[in-house]
């Protein structure tokens, strides 16, 4: 039995977690089993007297530990095996606050089409190694990071590049973005402002990075997508997990949001993404308090700013879904069944800590 430093108070979770003292359940089973996954709070805020609550020795008995694989946890997080810390202590120290993986992705229950599958690609690289022996590829949304440029060297291949604006426009639009390059915009072949028509050339592969979730509507992206690949190319895609960006606090689309998107022919934004984009993401999530539980009056004012935006903007880019790798396989698996999209032949989803990858096929 090992004596780890820690914060965690089993008194405090249970009094900021009324549901999980009230079903009975072990405070320190529960956090390490659903807590750190649900986001469930666990700490006071840091402007709250914390004397009540002083650090304590916790020990890791025998039925805790079992929930906690030192080995797994080594596997997801390489740089803490290569520096030699001992994992329990370092997850418990460090691994929670950073939003460390510990556990393997849940299981979806069994759907019909596609599965998740887990270590395959540790970064996009590798990912987009898939792409070696695409003779054709289409990269959509760009803007100044094109990643398609490697597989020029490959005799033949003809490689293409989308975005809604042109490469002057891009170029423009990148110079007064801090951390933008404009000399990397490459040479842009279709303007998506114009539509997806112009495209009339079945690409092997199309490739999107972070693009799906700005979509307006996602059904008739994914039906220009078939058109241009049809049932022989590869839609390849990288998509944030909205659990570990600054989506955090945003509850996860579902299948009814998506249909209501496509029945309206939604082809901006709703007013409801652009005030939540504006006014309840967080870039510090693990930090900052949950916007949808603000006492703060002042607040208004910015949703009246976030409103203005809207009614006084032809298009606010913003995230349109906020997606797990279990809630996009079971989103389309329903888009499937109800025969929203042309039906899906293979659909293979990659965790990987902030992002996903997905390969997705048409029939």
């Amino acid at each position: 039995m090992k004596k780890i430093l820690e914060l965690f108070n089993e008194d405090l979770y249970l009094y900021l977690n009324p549901d999980v003292k009230k079903a009975g359940e072990d405070p320190k089973e529960h956090f390490l089993k659903f807590g750190i996954s649900e986001g469930r709070p666990w700490q006071l805020s840091q402007d709250v007297n914390t004397s009540n609550y002083p650090e304590k020795i916790l020990l890791i008995d025998k039925k805790t530990s079992e929930l906690f694989n030192e080995d797994l946890y080594l596997k997801l997080n390489p740089d803490v095996k290569k520096a030699g810390e001992d994992p329990k202590e370092h997850f418990l120290k460090f691994g929670i606050s950073e939003g460390r993986p510990w556990q393997v992705t849940p299981k979806s229950k069994k759907l019909l089409i596609g599965e998740i599958i887990e270590f395959k690609f540790p970064h996009r690289d590798d990912f987009l190694s898939l792409l070696k022996n695409f003779n054709s590829m289409l990269e959509i949304g760009c803007f100044d990071k094109p990643s398609l440029e490697r597989f020029r060297k490959k005799k033949d291949v003809i490689i293409s590049y989308a975005d809604w604006l042109s490469k002057e426009e891009l170029q423009e639009r990148a110079s007064k973005i801090e951390g933008r390059n404009k000399d990397k915009v490459p040479e842009i072949k279709y303007v998506l402002a114009k539509g997806y028509e112009q495209i009339n050339f079945n690409y092997q592969a199309v490739v999107s990075h972070h693009c799906i979730e700005h979509q307006p509507n996602l059904v008739a992206h994914l039906n220009e997508i078939y058109r241009i690949i049809k049932n022989k190319g590869t839609y390849f895609a990288s998509i944030p997990n909205k659990n570990l960006c600054f989506d955090h606090f945003l509850p996860e689309s579902n299948i009814l949001d998506i249909v209501l998107a496509f029945l309206e022919r939604r082809t901006k934004p709703s007013i409801k993404s652009v005030i939540e984009h504006r006014a309840f993401t967080s870039r510090n999530w693990l930090n900052d308090e949950n916007p949808f539980e603000s006492l703060d009056p002042n607040r208004m004012d910015l949703y009246k700013q976030n409103f203005d935006e809207f009614n006084n903007s032809d298009y606010v880019d913003v995230h349109c879904w906020q997606f797990t790798p279990e809630s996009f396989h079971l989103i389309m698996n329903q888009l499937h069944i109800l025969g929203l999209i042309n039906p899906i032949s293979t659909l293979e989803i990659y965790p990987n800590k902030e992002e996903f990858y997905i390969a997705l096929k048409f029939k």
